[in-house]
């Protein structure tokens, strides 16, 4: 907090709750975070609070499933705020084993393909097997002061520096209801009207836009479950919309990349 405030000027207010996962944390979203308008909302939540570490074999995929989906549900609900949202890194457990490590290490590749900036921590913090490095704990789940001087030794200030509106940061409004915004890597669309609106290559404006983002070609997925038969958007080499989309009246949904050339695309 005090490197920020020397670097940058910044203010850093802490509205973390210990113990919290993705659920508790999007609960307290609205009431807490919402009403200081930030600049820049750091995100940094256990997998191990989601009960990836001592719930029964068979509900691990869902606890992570959960834990990535809160992710990206909190992604939305910052760039809602027009803020930036960046990213704690997964780090360890020592009541991981095998298993769980693997889904950990999943985890972590999955967040590195979002678009948002991630602190990576577990390579500094892990032992090789999901556990921490001799000397980082106070407790199975938590660093000691070592661990955290380690994890702060991970971060690159340089994110944080002042933001203003990027070239990035694109609105397409049709001043009835209807946004799409390019915005980091990402697509953000409200639809707030009664009308189904359909995004297609033949939308000269939003082409445009696409074009000027210099959003990368790929499949991106929708958060947002009103979006469930149309959460998928692909944007073509050219950065054109390759096929129409249909948008229902009430979508409100941040389409993330899921498939980018050249990443490997998702591992599940």
């Amino acid at each position: 907090m005090l490197a920020l405030h020397r670097e940058y000027g910044h203010r850093v207010i802490n509205v973390s709750r210990s113990g919290a996962n993705t659920g508790t944390t999007k609960e307290r979203f609205r009431e807490v975070v919402a009403p200081l308008r930030p600049d820049v909302v750091i995100i940094a939540l256990s997998l191990g609070n989601e009960g990836l570490a001592h719930c029964p074999p068979g509900e691990r995929r869902a606890a992570q499933h959960r834990y990535e989906q809160g992710l990206l549900d909190l992604i939305s609900m910052t760039l809602a705020l027009d803020a930036m949202p960046i990213l704690g890194g997964v780090y360890p457990n020592n009541d991981f084993n095998a298993e769980t490590y693997s889904m950990l290490k999943e985890t972590a590749r999955t967040m590195s393909r979002w678009d948002v900036p991630v602190l990576d921590w577990l390579g500094s913090l892990d032992d090789g097997r999901g556990r921490w490095k001799e000397g980082l704990w106070f407790d199975h789940a938590h660093p000691n002061t070592e661990g955290q001087r380690r994890m702060f030794e991970c971060i690159d200030l340089a994110l944080f520096e002042s933001r203003g509106a990027t070239e990035r940061d694109i609105p397409v409004l049709d001043g009835r209801g209807f946004s799409v915004v390019l915005c980091r890597g990402a697509i953000s669309i409200r639809n707030k009207t009664r009308h189904e609106y359909i995004l297609s290559p033949e939308w000269k404006e939003l082409t445009r836009a696409l074009r000027t983002a210099g959003l990368r070609p790929g499949i991106y997925i929708a958060n947002d479950d009103c979006c469930r038969n149309h959460r998928v958007l692909f944007v073509n080499a050219e950065g054109h919309l390759s096929r129409r989309l249909v948008l229902p009246p009430g979508a409100d949904a941040l389409y993330l990349p899921s498939f980018l050339p050249g990443t490997g695309g998702q591992d599940r």
